[in-house]
């Protein structure tokens, strides 16, 4: 029996501590590697979920800011039309009625253009004889406003090809009414769309603070591309995109996806009051 002994291994003191702690170690290594993880990836969610409201709040504002820089647009032809109703008496507008404000109408470099109650075209400026007395009553302002009433206090078009010579332009509409509230017509001011446009409307858009480095558009209810930070992506077709299908549902959040170029991104995307565009930085 004793000679069986030698057989069996010796097992020291110091190795069997050594396993022992070997054996409690390992466990609690990997817990604390597993609440590492948990912790880090609990941090990168609500990283995340801040940089999203972020930029989701961020898109709101600058859309919010836009519009309050429209309106500017939107007031200056209420004023006209309001000068326009007041002046009308019995008789109809004549082809030369927008020709004294012709100055302070300059800021729509697209022309103006004045519609009858109909939508009959009876006066531009500066003049366009190639339009006059055409039926613009399926311009989709003409509709929402005739069907709206009076008191609808603007409204913003998609690109159309009404411009001269039928140039991309968007065009900003309001009622006129004469003296006794009745509507008698509808004045629309456009401008012109295009990577080589110089407005005041693009000069409002480029000041919003998209900040260093960041790519931003505006498009219309088509998802055409009516501003881009790249002046040579204007008048694409983007309505494919995820951002741009929520922004003209009227939704604002934010997304990941890929920009034009196919590099991933977050965009942010918000609809712009007042209008059928949205804005995705």
């Amino acid at each position: 029996m004793f000679g069986l002994l030698k057989f069996i291994p010796r097992i020291s003191y110091r190795s069997l501590r050594t396993r022992i702690i070997a054996w409690s170690f390992i466990p609690t290594l990997i817990i604390t590697i597993a609440v590492a993880l948990f912790i880090f990836k609990a941090y990168a969610d609500v990283t995340e979920a801040l940089l999203v409201e972020q930029n989701r709040d961020s898109a709101r504002f600058e859309a919010s800011q836009f519009t309050i820089a429209l309106a500017e647009y939107t007031n200056l032809l209420a004023s006209e039309a309001r000068v326009l109703g007041a002046t009308r008496g019995d008789q109809p507008f004549g082809p030369e009625v927008l020709a004294p404000s012709s100055n302070r109408n300059a800021v729509f470099d697209g022309g103006v253009v004045l519609l009858d109650n109909y939508g009959r075209v009876v006066a531009s400026e500066p003049a366009r004889p190639d339009i006059m007395y055409l039926d613009w009553s399926n311009r989709t302002y003409y509709t929402q406003i005739a069907h709206s009433g009076i008191s609808v206090s603007g409204v913003f078009s998609d690109i159309v090809k009404d411009g001269p010579g039928g140039e991309d332009v968007i065009e900003v509409a309001v009622p006129v009414t004469d003296v006794n509230d009745r509507f008698v017509g509808i004045l629309a001011g456009m401008f012109h769309v295009g990577s080589t446009s110089v407005s005041s409307f693009y000069g409002d858009i480029v000041k919003l603070n998209w900040g260093d480095g960041k790519n931003a558009y505006i498009f219309d209810s088509s998802g055409t591309v009516i501003y881009h930070t790249d002046t040579d992506e204007i008048g694409k077709d983007v309505s494919k995109s995820a951002a741009v299908a929520e922004a003209i549902k009227g939704k604002a959040s934010a997304v990941r996806t890929t920009d034009f170029a196919g590099t991933n991104v977050l965009a942010s995307f918000a609809p712009i009051p007042g209008t059928p565009w949205g804005i995705v930085t």
